[in-house]
């Protein structure tokens, strides 16, 4: 795996906003070659963040279970127990009752709300899309070089709660021949589309297929 800080982007290179990028963001693995001259890129990790998430995580459970075990302990001595026997038993069946369920609790809560470390790039010739979980476990990137991709197809679905709009679905698929070769999905609040959202990624990726395509023609 690359390590961070390991690009350093053009004074050219925006953001998939198309605003200036953030300076602050390390980007782990550098755009590949095959996607061409890179115009915008995203990054979630910050400079100076932990490159492993995961082992984080880790970290803070094992904290919490011991804590409770602990607790567990100090709960048993204060309830009398007849001999070091008993003091073992009562400490054991406090720490499985508590201790346990409290830290698949939190692993559990830190899984649904963990946040993604991604790093995405578009170029004149491609996109390229990495997740930093997938490459830790030796998973490569995901590269589209728009010359293997024929069409694009958007689906972009409202969700409703109530009879108000709460969200909108997106699906962004690049195919060829009918097999589809990249994709980007996920859904985005009307108020809160950040960049964090991939949704600009999509629009940005959209926009330099769309020119690669009147390019192509143009030249044919």
């Amino acid at each position: 795996m690359q390590t961070p800080f390991s690009w350093n982007p053009a004074a050219a290179v925006r953001d998939h906003s198309g605003l200036p990028l953030i300076l602050n963001r390390s980007y782990f693995v550098p755009p590949p070659e095959e996607i061409g001259t890179v115009t915008s890129a995203y990054s979630a990790l910050k400079l100076g963040q932990s490159p492993n998430p995961s082992r984080r995580r880790l970290l803070v459970t094992l904290g919490i279970a011991v804590g409770f075990a602990i607790l567990g302990c100090l709960a048993a001595a204060g309830s009398e127990p007849k001999g070091f026997i008993d003091y073992l038993s009562m400490a054991t069946l406090l720490t499985v009752v508590f201790a346990l369920p409290s830290a698949f609790v939190a692993f559990l809560i830190m899984h649904l709300f963990r946040r993604d470390y991604r790093c995405d790039y578009v170029g004149s010739e491609g996109i390229a899309n990495y997740d930093l979980q997938d490459m830790v476990r030796g998973k490569p990137g995901h590269i589209l070089r728009f010359q293997d991709a024929t069409d694009l197809k958007i689906e972009l679905t409202p969700q409703h709660l109530t009879g108000l709009l709460a969200a909108t679905k997106y699906y962004y698929s690049w195919q060829n021949a009918g097999k589809e070769v990249f994709s980007i999905t996920g859904e985005y609040y009307t108020e809160k589309k950040t960049l964090e959202n991939k949704f600009h990624f999509a629009g940005a990726a959209e926009a330099a297929w769309l020119q690669h395509q009147y390019k192509a023609r143009v030249m044919a």
